[in-house]
């Protein structure tokens, strides 16, 4: 079984949410017994709606339905995919129950994986200390803040 897991937030960026679960979804046509599940704090619908509103008045945004939560996730997760978006950059103490689901699933996870901000969920939950990683250029000096036990690279090469 090849059970994927993805944590969706308030303030989520869509694209870092559909893009790879339309590539998932191609997969799963070639590959037997695998489930995706999308994970919050709770079962209601979230909203990729900018924390703040806009200054235009622009409430346009949309509502992922989560399968799981943060207190009973799917059993048995092989990969967990944590996205980002301007929500990442809401105070700690509001996202602290995802850090602390990132934490305890971390060390029974093949791959861990994270797209762009959302490398800060990974390193406000310790997950990054001592390793290199990096992250959206355009958030760099948030992002960077959030993982002092870090080794942020800023360019990414081919070697």
């Amino acid at each position: 079984m090849n059970s994927i897991g993805y944590i969706v937030f308030p303030g989520i960026e869509v694209l870092d949410v559909f893009g790879p679960i339309s590539a998932l979804n191609m997969l799963s046509h070639t590959v037997t017994n695998i489930t995706m599940s999308i994970i919050s704090a709770s079962l209601d619908p979230v909203s990729s709606a900018p924390l703040k509103p806009s200054e235009n008045g622009d409430d346009f945004a949309q509502l992922i339905v989560p399968t799981h939560t943060l207190a009973a996730p799917p059993a048995g997760l092989d990969v967990l995919i944590v996205a980002g978006g301007p929500g990442a950059r809401a105070p700690a103490a509001e996202l602290q129950p995802y850090f602390d689901f990132i934490k305890e699933q971390y060390p029974n996870l093949k791959y861990l994986i994270s797209i762009c901000t959302g490398a800060t969920f990974l390193a406000r939950a310790g997950v990054l200390d001592g390793r290199k990683a990096t992250s959206n250029k355009f958030s760099w000096q948030f992002g960077t803040g959030t993982g002092p036990n870090v080794e942020w690279v800023p360019e990414v090469g081919v070697s």
